[in-house]
């Protein structure tokens, strides 16, 4: 993809675009951050000037995810609310263009989460949860139930976490989501291990474990799960024992 790139001189924007957000895409996917910028950026740009909406919301959401991974927070929420616009602009001509609007409104959800405004997480993602109930949208539909969960636990909505979180798992399962799935299964560890079922939280995070342990691309592994691994493990060792936990 690299070399394609380095002599697409003579093609149109609109593919140089793609091939650059392309190639940022798949570097970014491997974690490799600083190579993922340039190719990017550029391709942002290029999609700038492009004409192009649909074009422009997809590159503004990969730059959005490389400005999260790069923790500048405010530039993320900025690319996401843009990208918002541009896939409103052109969701009633899009068959899928439902499903962009609810990806970026979760997306904005996300970033909130991460600077610790969890009103502003919790109210971006549940506007977009009834996008992504569209046809077509089951698979970030389960990711973002389990987003949504995850939220509820920390801030102590007990019985509206263990709802998402299910579906979540019952959906990321269905889908072969297995990050999302890893996700949701130790939120739901964690609603075990406050209602008394040690031994299924103890089992469903090893499960969680080998499911993540599989994953191949180092992207995935962004969202180390430390907020949920945490509550999961203290709790469990408690309950169970350190010896019996351990085992």
């Amino acid at each position: 993809l690299e070399r394609a790139v380095s002599g697409d001189q003579d093609l149109s924007v609109i593919l140089r675009a793609q091939c650059r957000e392309t190639v940022g895409y798949f570097l970014l996917q491997l974690g490799d951050i600083a190579a993922a910028a340039p190719h990017i950026d550029e391709a942002l740009a290029l999609a700038r000037v492009s004409g192009d909406l649909r074009l422009l919301r997809h590159t503004l959401q990969t730059a959005g995810n490389l400005a999260t991974a790069q923790r500048d927070f405010d530039r993320a929420m900025a690319l996401h609310v843009e990208s918002e616009h541009a896939a409103r602009a052109v969701a009633a001509a899009s068959p899928n263009g439902g499903l962009y609007v609810g990806t970026q409104l979760w997306l904005q959800g996300l970033v909130a989460q991460q600077v610790g405004d969890t009103a502003t997480a919790l109210a971006r993602i549940g506007a977009g949860i009834p996008y992504l109930r569209a046809p077509g949208g089951s698979r970030r539909l389960g990711m973002i139930l389990g987003e949504l969960g995850a939220i509820q636990l920390s801030i102590g909505s007990l019985d509206e976490a263990a709802v998402n979180l299910l579906q979540a798992v019952a959906m990321t399962w269905h889908s072969h989501y297995e990050i999302a799935l890893a996700r949701s299964l130790r939120g739901v560890c964690v609603v075990a291990s406050v209602t008394d079922q040690s031994q299924a939280g103890a089992q469903l995070l090893g499960a969680a474990d080998a499911i993540r342990a599989r994953t191949s691309y180092l992207a995935s592994r962004v969202l180390p799960d430390h907020d949920l691994i945490e509550q999961c493990a203290t709790r469990l060792a408690q309950h169970l024992g350190p010896a019996v936990f351990e085992r």
